[in-house]
């Protein structure tokens, strides 16, 4: 066996912590020491020395530095269980396994990345880019509210455990000025005690996410809690115009209103307005292609949707049998349909 040590001259550490410094998020408690991580250095070093088939352990006492010794095995014939070994360390995810129906438009939408560790900050920041997302990064709480006091990012990724001013911190000062809904906020970080979820969520935090992370598991929070704000937002833009429209008479106008709210909603790719079955208006340079939709369409039983499909049918009876064919950007999602569902009962 190779025996290697290492030898600070630092604070020392209790004997009563010996064994539990070797356990996940444990800390000795130091004022000295403001800066301290999460408590994953040195449990994550004795599996590694383990799978090696090596051993680790600390002599030390208060005030007199710590030795951290730990062994592996010597030679040059490689371990019998290597492929057990790897596997239990690194687990491979096939992207063909992992298939979103659902995917949001995200072209435009902003995130801003808050953490203190660069390697943390730079992963998390090259999942997002290569999703198409804009990403700004801050490397401190502090950077973090100053950024805000002048940019307005669709989604703030923060992490917990910062020096100075932490992530609650940061959260509770978005709080001041924008809701949930404005602005929402994931937890990135490696605790996960009960006590440190329920203090994200009661000072606003939207979700928790617990390191180590699957990046399609963070990216499916991310598209999950943006499609939320623009939920919202287009709600609230609905309810605006269903108060606009109210004062018409006209059901020309009406219809005309109705069509160019529809075409100028983002996830709209294009539109065709039919009037008794003929086609009036379309978006769209291939009338034609949207003709043969609506026919196939009125062939059948009234749907205003279909599953995985990309295209909406709303249909005003009231309105010389006007019909709006709406062919959206991504295959509806459940927020999509009940939008227009509720577009076409305020119309």
């Amino acid at each position: 066996m190779v025996s290697v040590c290492v030898s600070d001259t630092g604070n020392g550490i209790p004997k009563e912590y010996h064994t539990k410094i070797f356990d996940p998020f444990e800390q000795v408690k130091s004022i000295s020491n403001p800066k301290a991580g999460t408590g994953l250095g040195l449990s994550i070093t004795k599996k590694l020395v383990e799978l090696h088939g090596g051993t680790i352990g600390v002599e030390s006492a208060s005030g007199m530095g710590s030795k951290f010794t730990f062994t592996i095995p010597s030679g040059s014939k490689p371990t019998q269980n290597k492929e057990i070994q790897i596997s239990k360390i690194v687990s491979f995810i096939d992207d063909n396994d992992i298939f979103s129906e659902n995917i949001p438009d995200v072209q435009g939408q902003e995130i801003l990345v808050v953490d203190d560790e660069a390697v943390s900050l730079k992963v998390v920041s090259d999942y997002l880019i290569m999703n198409d997302y804009k990403v700004h990064q801050c490397h401190s709480g502090e950077d973090a509210i100053n950024y805000l006091k002048k940019n307005k990012p669709n989604l703030v990724l923060l992490d917990v455990m910062m020096p100075e001013i932490d992530g609650f911190s940061v959260c509770k000062k978005i709080r001041e000025t924008y809701s949930q809904f404005e602005m929402p906020v994931i937890f990135l970080t490696a605790k996960n005690q009960l006590t440190d979820l329920v203090q994200g969520f009661s000072l606003g935090g939207n979700d928790y996410l617990t390191k180590p992370f699957s990046k399609h598991e963070l990216l499916a929070r991310v598209r999950c809690q943006i499609a939320i704000s623009k939920a919202k937002d287009r709600l609230v833009n609905l309810r605006e115009f269903a108060n606009k429209i109210c004062s018409f008479k006209n059901i020309d106008i009406l219809a005309k209103e109705v069509f160019n709210y529809i075409v100028d909603d983002l996830s709209v790719d294009s539109a065709a307005l039919f009037y008794d079955g003929k086609i009036v208006n379309c978006t769209h340079s291939d009338k034609q292609k949207f003709i043969e939709t609506y026919n196939e369409w009125n062939l059948t039983d009234y749907h205003a949707y279909k599953d995985n499909s990309s295209f909406v049918f709303i249909r005003f009876t009231e309105i010389r049998n006007c019909v709006i064919i709406i062919k959206t950007k991504t295959v509806l999602t459940p927020v999509d349909i009940e939008y227009f569902r509720a577009l076409e009962i305020q119309a």
